[in-house]
């Protein structure tokens, strides 16, 4: 449940109701972009990972730009797993079964690396130590 999504509606139609043009606008701004930044599914493929937010945004990460391995992150506010990529800044992901979605993406990225050698050395990380 996107308690954030709901509320920011909730808040939209309370404006409408109060005809107060202020908390319509404000309650559809923060509903569209709950929408269109918050992660709805996350999609591991032979060669990528997709994040699929709310429609029509879809973000792709091909393996060959991931650089080392998958992380599990121990935060206060929960873990988080850490993607980190040859260019720009790390993705951070929020799951519910973190382990579980590491072993599988750490599984496949190392089939994809395994399968694509060419794609150079894949970094620093505990499943992969650089090309062999």
């Amino acid at each position: 449940m996107n308690f954030t999504l709901i509320f920011a509606l909730v808040v939209a139609v309370f404006g409408l109701v109060r005809r107060d043009e202020l908390l319509v606008a404000v309650g559809l701004a923060v509903a569209i972009f709950n929408w269109f930044t918050t992660p709805r599914q996350y999609l591991i493929y032979e060669d990528a990972l997709v994040i699929a937010y709310g429609q029509p945004r879809v973000r792709v990460i091909p393996f060959g730009q991931v650089s080392g391995a998958p992380e599990v992150l121990k935060l206060v506010v929960g873990d988080r797993l850490r993607v980190r990529l040859v260019r720009g800044r790390p993705v951070i992901f929020q799951i519910r079964d973190v382990p579980t979605f590491h072993d599988r993406l750490a599984e496949a990225l190392n089939g994809f690396r395994r399968d694509h050698p060419e794609m150079g050395s894949p970094g620093p990380g505990p499943e992969g130590q650089g090309s062999p």
